[in-house]
């Protein structure tokens, strides 16, 4: 039973397709994060014109430019390799990543007062979480992925040379995931046995 009332794999994918993706506009984007968490029509958005702010690039006049070069997507990329390299990290990169991470979710992902109408049963009062916009996703995704081993273990980069792309296992057991698609998975199998029988030349 998940400790959250999101469904934190659908937040994971997203993130994961975020920081992946070829954005194309804001709405795109914040779409696909609304869907995650579950938002309300009060799901924070930027004007279509700021989508420098998601996936980087030039702001238009007289517009603040996003402080990473590849905006949130950036953001978004170095959270999840920090925490795919958590335990590799020196005690005050970590410590310096949690307090952002915690500070980040306190002031952005809120519990708020629901009446829940179930499918049987009589309607009730509860909580529900409340996450502000694309930025509180992208920071509740990295809070998962650093209190949950079990969600840490799902999420890596792709083992294939040529490639960089994030991704989500969803295998539930057996051998570790390693690449992003199968393709790439046969590829480096590919090189690796030629490298292989190279060596015994």
């Amino acid at each position: 039973m998940s400790r959250y009332d999101i469904d934190v794999r659908k937040v994971l994918r997203t993130a994961v397709w975020f920081a992946n993706a070829t954005v194309r506009s804001t709405a795109q984007v914040e779409r696909r994060f609304a869907q995650a968490v579950r938002a309300p029509a009060a799901f924070m958005t930027i004007p279509a014109e700021h989508v420098h702010a998601y996936r980087g690039g030039s702001a238009p006049p007289g517009v603040e430019p996003h402080p990473h070069k590849r905006g949130d997507q950036g953001v978004m990329g170095d959270l999840l390799t920090a925490a795919i390299g958590f335990p590799r990290l020196a005690g005050p990169e970590r410590a310096a990543l949690l307090h952002r991470v915690r500070e980040k979710v306190a002031a952005k992902v809120h519990p708020a007062p629901e009446v829940i109408i179930p499918k049987r049963g009589p309607a009730r009062l509860g909580w529900q979480t409340r996450v502000d916009g694309v930025e509180g996703a992208m920071y509740f995704a990295a809070f998962v992925l650093l209190s949950d081993p079990r969600q840490q273990r799902r999420v890596g980069i792709c083992a294939f040379e040529d490639c960089d792309r994030f991704f989500y296992a969803e295998n539930r057991g057996g051998e570790q995931q390693r690449h992003c698609c199968p393709a790439h998975s046969n590829r480096d199998r590919q090189r690796r046995h030629r490298a292989r029988k190279a060596s015994r030349k």
